[in-house]
């Protein structure tokens, strides 16, 4: 049985720091200050590097949530992070909980908790519904006739609503 590969391939690399270009790029022109500058900036790559890996192995590993968690530290407003922090990372757990399907894994979990850290309450559940929305249009484009069940990577779709979140509510 081969292991799942534990870091990005040099392909994936540079699809990273393509998104990560393009965030950035979307960010210079749209950014109040330096300091939400840099803060998207890092929070993009932290993005992109997630989604890509877990695109790719169906894992998102703790030391790729450390970061972004350091990144609310920038410009960090208390209140507002913790909370974001715990609303939607809650709601994802009691889906799982209700449900009692794994669904959402605990990977997706942490990270739009870590996410939400960064991002603050309302921002965090602006990203989340759009993550979902664009993980069910995905899914229905890509996956169409598929007739067995079929589970998706999360966070590259969670990514793409945090950033639009992160630009919106900054």
């Amino acid at each position: 049985m081969e292991l799942k590969q534990n870091r990005l391939s040099d392909y994936s690399r540079i699809i990273v720091a393509a998104l990560w270009l393009i965030c950035t790029l979307i960010l210079f022109f749209t950014a109040q200050s330096t300091a939400l500058f840099l803060k998207g900036s890092l929070f993009s790559l932290a993005l992109a590097g997630i989604g890509v890996y877990d695109a790719t192995t169906h894992i998102i590993p703790n030391r790729y949530l450390w970061p972004v968690m350091l990144i609310g530290l920038i410009d960090f407003k208390p209140v507002p992070a913790i909370a974001g922090f715990f609303v939607a990372s809650f709601i994802f757990y009691l889906n799982n909980k209700i449900t009692k399907e794994e669904v959402i894994g605990c990977g997706d979990i942490k990270f739009i908790a870590a996410a939400g850290f960064v991002l603050g309450t309302p921002a965090v559940i602006y990203a989340a519904l759009m993550g979902i929305i664009f993980l069910k249009i995905a899914s229905r484009l890509f996956f169409q006739g598929q007739r067995k069940k079929h589970y998706y990577a999360m966070a590259p779709w969670l990514g793409i609503g945090c950033f639009l979140a992160f630009i919106i509510f900054n």
